[in-house]
């Protein structure tokens, strides 16, 4: 604070005062961090150039390597030419002189150094602009990729909803055919059946009175909807055994009694299909067939379609 005041009483043209406060500050402070540099300023300023220099030469012993290494015009400014004014108003030529050459010196390593600065600066836009280039290519090519990716996609769900809608109607054609030839099939098995129950019993050989008493029977749903009914069930129901049945079964119809019965529940399943908007479980249920598995096989090997395409073909 004191140098302060001392610059400032000097440079205001009191300059006994500042002398007067320069004098009072204690040799040691000045050796205290900047003060060197403050107290050169003040002495410099009064003229007492002599005393100037022997601070200078007071200052850190570093101080030409720490500039040199930091060869600033900044730096030259501020400490170097300074120096060169001090020795030179000191009458002390050959320092002022060679303090010249280290000017110098150092104003041409600046210049290296401005340069050298300028042409990292250069590189470093000229890199920072490639860089910027190159990840707007980048997200461009991204993007385009992105776009394409996209584009394929789409043309792949199109495709693909095409061919599916082309697969359902070639399939929704094949399974109308198959439902009005099952159709067809199933009126003339109809037919077949009134017609033996219209021809006297005594025309009927025996195995055709079996059947035609079976066939009486089905035409109560709880038989065979009932799904502990089995080849043992019929015969117990007709009263015969299970070798009459299965040879009047063989003759009049070419099923086995297990072929039979899963017949009628196969047709149940397909009126209620036809005829009802209960699910596809409900129905399996209602029909005698436990098992979901076997119910789909059966369906599939008699009408050659599953439960949800023959009701789509029935209700169409």
């Amino acid at each position: 604070v004191a140098l302060h005041k001392a610059r400032y009483l000097q440079a205001t043209g009191r300059a006994d005062e500042a002398a007067a406060v320069y004098a009072a500050i204690p040799r040691s402070r000045i050796f205290v961090g900047a003060n060197i540099l403050d107290a050169i300023g003040y002495l410099m300023a009064a003229g007492r150039y002599d005393e100037a220099v022997y601070w200078y030469e007071q200052y850190d012993s570093t101080f030409l390597t720490t500039i040199g290494t930091e060869t600033t015009f900044d730096n030259i400014a501020t400490y170097l030419s300074p120096r060169y004014s001090a020795y030179r108003k000191a009458g002390r030529t050959d320092k002022a002189l060679v303090m010249a050459d280290n000017i110098n010196a150092a104003i041409d390593s600046a210049l290296v150094q401005q340069k050298k600065s300028a042409e990292l600066a250069v590189i470093y836009q000229t890199h920072e602009k490639d860089m910027q280039l190159a990840n707007q290519r980048f997200t461009i090519s991204l993007h385009c990729l992105f776009a394409v990716a996209l584009v394929i996609i789409i043309l792949l769900i199109a495709w693909l909803l095409w061919r599916s809608h082309i697969y359902n109607k070639v399939l929704s054609a094949k399974n109308r055919s198959l439902y009005e030839q099952i159709h067809q099939h199933e009126q003339a098995e109809a037919e077949q059946q009134e017609q033996m129950e219209a021809l006297p019993t005594e025309t009927l050989s025996q195995n055709q009175q079996l059947y035609r008493r079976l066939l009486e029977l089905m035409k109560d749903s709880t038989v065979y909807t009932n799904a502990e009914t089995n080849h043992d069930t019929l015969a117990r129901l007709l009263a015969t055994n299970r070798t009459y049945l299965s040879e009047a079964l063989h003759e009049c119809a070419g099923l086995t009694p297990a072929d039979f019965i899963n017949q009628y529940r196969i047709r149940h399943a397909a009126r209620l299909l036809a005829t009802t908007d209960d699910p596809i479980g409900l129905i399996i249920e209602q029909s005698g067939i436990t098992n979901r598995a076997t119910f789909s096989r059966l369906f599939r090997e008699h009408y050659s379609m599953t439960p949800s395409e023959f009701r789509q073909v029935a209700g169409g």
